[in-house]
């Protein structure tokens, strides 16, 4: 292949990264040398990491030889999964992260195509909860009820996920999941627009454009676990017959 081509190849696998330290809209070439050895770190096959990231293997297996210019979403979306497994990309290498603190940022739709992506996939492969705090549940359905149904449904697929929600009762319009709870708060109890699972603090700006805010970061994720489940113990159930749910299972 002549080199003009491969060096196109590389040009289009990046990533965006934001951290304390980095420009918001820094953008990071990764060579698919670094993507076979983050796959190595993790002791990943092909095929596995096929798998976790939603692609095939033969695509994977193209991604790493640099025989085919790569969409850039497909790579974004492989690298995505190797970030939350804990690889960090740097300059001309990769390892495994150590630092306790992770940002990352989206804004406008890709804001929530990010978002409910990495909620549908967060529980695969293991047990766990996602916790919605404050969420404006009209805004989702009037502005993004595609995505919204969508994400339902990988949620519903998933049998390792359990949700629980927490909202004033003019933020609830029927967003609800094979196996989920809901509280409604009282009206003069403040509630911070916030998702948390995986030791993710999750905060959501629904001005325009909408903005998502994704941090890593286990010990201001148990401050708000532990804040949650207060304001969930001091909180009512909502009555089924008051929710309609956005989406049903056939």
């Amino acid at each position: 292949m002549p080199f003009k081509n491969k060096r196109n190849i590389v040009e289009r696998i990046y990533y965006k990264n934001i951290s304390l330290a980095r420009s918001i809209s820094e953008k990071k070439d990764i060579s698919p040398d670094q993507i076979k050895a983050a796959r190595a770190l993790l002791g990943w096959s092909q095929s596995e990491l096929a798998k976790k990231s939603g692609y095939s293997t033969p695509a994977i297996n193209n991604i790493e030889k640099g025989t085919y210019e790569a969409r850039s979403q497909t790579v974004s979306d492989v690298i995505q999964t190797f970030e939350e497994n804990n690889i960090e990309f740097i300059d001309n290498g990769v390892r495994i992260a150590s630092e306790n603190l992770r940002i990352k940022c989206y804004e406008g739709e890709e804001a929530f195509i990010q978002l409910f992506k990495k909620l549908t996939r967060a529980f695969e492969y293991e047990d766990g909860e996602i916790l919605l705090c404050g969420i404006d549940e009209y805004f989702l359905t009037n502005n993004y009820p595609s995505m919204l149904k969508n994400f339902q449904k990988g949620i519903n697929q998933n049998p390792n996920a359990k949700v629980r929600i927490l909202c004033h009762r003019n933020q609830s319009a029927g967003l609800t999941f094979k196996n989920f709870e809901k509280k409604i708060a009282p009206n003069d109890i403040p509630l911070i627009p916030i998702i948390l699972y995986r030791k993710r603090v999750v905060s959501i700006l629904f001005d325009a454009p909408a903005q998502v805010i994704m941090v890593y970061t286990p010990t201001l994720y148990q401050h708000y676990v532990e804040l949650f489940n207060f304001l969930w113990t001091s909180s009512k159930g909502l009555p089924p017959s008051k929710d309609t749910c956005l989406f049903k299972e056939k």
